[in-house]
């Protein structure tokens, strides 16, 4: 005796057509909300690093704008014609221009301005009466750029029988996250090139 056993009926149901459009639809929405995410996120980086960006040429406008007016007065005061100091300089920078009784204050500064690379910007300028002295303080973004900033001063004819030297580099990281390197350059009259 021989028995039929029907095998169709143990076989699961075919899916249905619309949870198949459901998934697809839903697969289409992930990626086009995942490109919108990545996008909004690059335009928010975006507009952070050009927020910064406009920054840094808003204080670069001025430091121009400073170095420019400070070169008029130095002029002025070579001439012999006295002024009331330009906007923009201290009252005691103004007054230190007017004791100045040597021109080398402005050849350094026209040395400075010939001999400091892109990426080094300097803080903070001494230049010592008594003693001739010069200490430059500033900040780099590139360890590499003070060896090439020492060589420039030492070979500019402006600063010659003088021998700069670094006297101090620091590591230093603004509250925006944003590295440098401090920096203090010296040099003692009497020392040769």
């Amino acid at each position: 005796m021989m028995q039929n056993i029907n095998l169709l009926t143990t076989l699961p149901t075919p899916p249905k057509r619309y949870l198949m459009a459901e998934t697809l639809l839903s697969v289409i929405a992930g990626w086009l909300f995942l490109l919108v995410l990545i996008y909004a996120v690059h335009f928010y980086l975006v507009s952070i690093q050009q927020t910064k960006l406009n920054k840094l040429t808003a204080i670069k406008r001025t430091m121009t704008q400073n170095i420019i007016a400070l070169h008029k007065e130095v002029k002025t005061q070579e001439q012999g014609v006295k002024q009331p100091p330009t906007k923009g300089i201290s009252p005691a920078l103004a007054a230190f221009l007017a004791k100045q009784k040597t021109n080398k204050f402005s050849y350094y500064l026209a040395g400075l301005a010939n001999t400091t690379p892109k990426g080094v910007w300097l803080k903070t300028m001494i230049f010592s009466n008594e003693d001739n002295d010069i200490t430059l303080v500033g900040n780099t973004v590139s360890a590499e750029l003070i060896p090439k900033f020492l060589r420039n001063l030492n070979k500019d004819k402006v600063f010659t029988g003088k021998k700069f030297s670094t006297l101090q580099l620091t590591k230093t990281e603004q509250e925006n996250g944003e590295k440098f390197l401090a920096f203090q350059l010296a040099t003692k009259t009497g020392s040769t090139s």
